[in-house]
């Protein structure tokens, strides 16, 4: 047997072999599963930017054994929900699990995916790859790291000439076989749902991304095909939750003596949410993240017979609404974390309600689940929250003046459509809009002091200092080429459902 073909049937055997990468990875979370592109395997995470802790494929992909292989790993090792990462020829695959095995993921990141690969471009490869195999794969290698000149170098010193010597026909061609029929559709759940494309790649231009259904988008205005290998790739579960969180707590306590008299959108957003109550007399309110208490008036004012317990993991946001409400016997303030709260709760409510705050949780559709299984029958869940569009001129801006792709805060927030799906599998009466606010600046230094004062701001990690002197000036200038002045865009999304078919009292006309 021809050494090639000895390799194909050890792999044929084997399977797709995920192995550990990188760091040890955090105990009681999600693991990262990454799956590679087309004649690539998990080493190419040597070359990211800042190390990775992941789970990945010991050689290149064999698509006809990949969900099947992959489930039997979780299984086996007792894994019980991963953020599933895939890239190019691994992002089709990802989606493919995604679609078999839902409850198997926190998140689904898919990275540089095309819509559909042309039936002549595939038989291009195929003539070329059997012409010349090494040379075929050593131009596709240079360029899917077309971009990255580090990346490349390190490439050609460690990967390139193992790849090439241990090519394998039969599997590429079997990653072309897939690659040609496969059509990607969005997975029916509501998985957090997220696509990645660099405005550079040569390998899945830009131009013909996948467009997927309730998926947020990132495109990477300086990267290629290879986008995650940059410094501004964000890797799902890759945070330190507890320190994002006291960063968040911090940030909102220091603005709580300022929040009411600049949080303006957030107050409007509040307003629409009340208007969206109905007239229900409910017994029982809980609000998550109450922040300064504008929101909690609201409701006190509308439900005066009622029992309100108003969270916040803020102690000066607390602090202020509880000082707010002093008066008040059946205002009830907890200084709490809403997360924590909702898994240990054993009360129940007939209204649960939030005002622009779930967006910052660590996992926004846990929490949505949990709030719908803690109201009474025909109980009313009534939310919202910012989504991903918004401060989006801000990191655009940022990103022109850095010359790389600089995901804010807001870029990372769930878009409406996992939000929904949440609820409608949950909830009757589910109603989901969203609407987009736009202020208007009269400087720079007014939108970002805005942010400041609001509590609503913070670069991501890693990223202080971000605007230098020089940086700013430019920032300056880009708003006033591009917008003529400094907007600021705010995306609202609402969110109502009641748990059954029986209503919570109505008021009297």
């Amino acid at each position: 047997m021809p050494p090639g073909d000895e390799r194909a049937g050890a792999r044929a055997a084997a399977g797709n072999v995920f192995r550990p990468h990188g760091p040890a990875a955090a105990a009681g979370r999600p693991a990262l599963v990454f799956l590679p592109g087309w004649g690539f395997d998990g080493r190419i995470l040597d070359l990211a930017a800042a190390p990775v802790a992941a789970y990945a494929p010991a050689g290149p992909l064999d698509p006809a054994t990949l969900v099947a292989d992959l489930l039997a790993f979780l299984d086996r090792t007792g894994i019980d929900r991963v953020h599933l990462v895939g890239w190019s020829l691994g992002a089709h695959l990802a989606l493919d699990f995604g679609r078999a095995h839902p409850e198997r993921l926190a998140s689904l990141t898919l990275i540089a995916m095309r819509g559909h690969w042309p039936t002549a471009e595939i038989s291009a490869i195929r003539r070329d790859l059997a012409a010349a195999p090494a040379a075929f794969l050593a131009a596709f290698y240079r360029k899917c790291l077309a971009g990255d000149k580090a990346a490349q170098r390190r490439f050609a010193a460690s990967l390139e000439g193992e790849y090439l010597a241990g090519l394998d026909l039969g599997l590429l061609n079997r990653g072309l076989d897939y690659l040609a029929a496969t059509l990607p559709q969005a997975p029916a759940a509501a998985i957090p749902l997220r696509l990645a494309h660099g405005r550079r790649d040569l390998i899945a231009p830009l131009a013909d991304r996948a467009v997927l259904a309730g998926a947020s988008e990132e495109v990477f205005d300086h990267a290629g095909h290879a986008v995650f290998l940059g410094p501004s790739f964000s890797w799902p579960g890759h945070d330190d939750p507890a320190a994002r969180k006291r960063a968040i707590r911090d940030r909102f306590s220091r603005a709580a003596a300022t929040y009411d008299a600049h949080a303006d959108v957030q107050k409007e957003v509040a307003q629409g949410l009340a208007a969206r109550l109905g007239r229900i007399t409910p017994a029982g309110v809980l609000e998550i993240g109450c922040g300064s208490g504008f929101y909690t008036g609201l409701l006190a004012a509308r439900f005066p017979g009622a029992r309100l317990l108003a969270l916040d993991f803020s102690p000066g946001m607390a602090d202020a609404t509880a000082a707010r409400f002093a008066a008040n016997p059946r205002v009830r303030v907890q200084c709490q974390d809403g997360e924590e709260y909702l898994a240990g709760a054993g009360e129940r409510f007939d209204l649960i309600t939030s005002n622009a705050t779930l967006q910052w949780f660590d996992d926004p559709l846990l929490a949505l689940t949990r709030m719908a299984t803690l109201l009474n029958p025909g109980g009313m869940l009534l939310c919202s929250l910012f989504g991903p569009r918004t401060l989006a001129e801000l990191a655009q801006g940022l990103s022109a003046v850095c010359g790389r792709q600089v995901a804010l805060p807001p870029q990372r927030f769930p878009a409406l459509a996992a939000l929904a799906g949440v609820l409608a599998g949950r909830l009757a009466d589910v109603e989901c809009g969203e609407t987009l606010l736009c202020r208007h600046y009269g400087s720079l230094r007014e939108l970002l002091g805005h942010i400041r004062l609001t509590g609503t701001g913070g670069w991501p990690a890693g990223e202080r200092p971000l605007l230098t002197r020089r940086r700013f000036r430019e920032l300056e200038a880009w708003f006033g080429e591009r917008h003529n002045g400094f907007p600021a865009t705010y995306q609202a999304f609402y969110l109502r459902g009641r748990l059954g078919a029986f209503p919570v009292k109505e008021e009297q006309a």
